[in-house]
């Protein structure tokens, strides 16, 4: 699975198409690198109406790996070598992925399917269009 970006495209478009691999997570864009436990300022969000072009170098498209086995770090420094984009990938609901139990760097499925078992045993399909029952896979692939 892949992440198509263009310079011409708009945060909030990005955050959506991201969204539609991963109903339960977000990405926040900030100005500057967000790093836990060293910055002492909040790093600030940037607008989501704002185009890449006006907030990276990098003027070339490309695509970011957001397969469901990817790392969180990855995917984060990805945006970051590939378009010196500021990126941290979140919980929809604002939680940081280091709540997730037992998992120091969770793959973007785990932490995916974390939200859903927060969220209720509904879960939604297709964007949201449809809701499904969250039946648990009986085989582990870990």
């Amino acid at each position: 699975m892949e992440l198509h970006i263009i310079e011409d495209d708009l945060i909030c478009n990005i955050q959506l198409a991201f969204r539609e691999h991963y109903p339960c997570l977000d990405l926040w864009f900030y100005k500057n690198p967000y790093q836990t436990g060293i910055t002492p300022l909040q790093p600030e969000k940037l607008d989501q109406q704002l185009p890449i072009a006006e907030i990276t170098m990098f003027h070339n498209g490309g695509y970011i790996d957001i397969s469901p086995d990817r790392c969180l770090a990855g995917v984060e420094a990805d945006f970051f070598h590939k378009f010196g984009l500021c990126v941290r990938v979140m919980r929809l609901s604002g939680e940081p992925p280091s709540s997730l139990n037992g998992s120091h760097n969770p793959s973007l499925q785990q932490l995916n399917d974390s939200g859903f078992n927060k969220a209720s045993s509904l879960t939604p399909y297709n964007s949201g269009t449809a809701p499904r029952r969250n039946i648990p896979s009986s085989s582990s692939n870990i």
